[in-house]
């Protein structure tokens, strides 16, 4: 199977790298942020949906997820809520990602 490289340029794209990942699972360890590069950046595994759905829309007996990798760049700073560094090994669920200019040019 080809690897699947997406690029988001605009909140639409996200939209779809967002679908692409919708409750994907990583470890807390497996998330960083360099400020003096300016990147975030994570490794989860995401639901593979085109392998779990038959062409007739039936589910096949066996679910696979597949490592993804994401990275953000120009990011300034992040923040994180009741997640606690203490559990490298804490595992974590990805609801969704989305984009929010707070200034411009965002």
């Amino acid at each position: 199977m080809q690897p699947l490289k997406l690029v988001a340029l605009d909140s639409e794209d996200l939209a779809v790298i967002s679908a692409q990942l919708q409750d994907a699972v990583m470890r807390l360890a497996d998330i960083g942020f360099s400020p003096k590069e300016r990147r975030f950046a994570m490794v989860l595994n995401r639901f593979d949906w085109p392998t779990a759905l038959a062409a007739d829309g039936a589910r096949r007996p066996r679910s696979e997820r597949r490592r993804a990798a994401i990275r953000f760049e120009h990011v300034r700073k992040v923040l994180r809520q009741n997640i606690s560094q203490s559990s490298p090994d804490a595992v974590l669920a990805l609801l969704t990602i989305s984009f929010e200019p707070a200034e411009p040019p965002a």
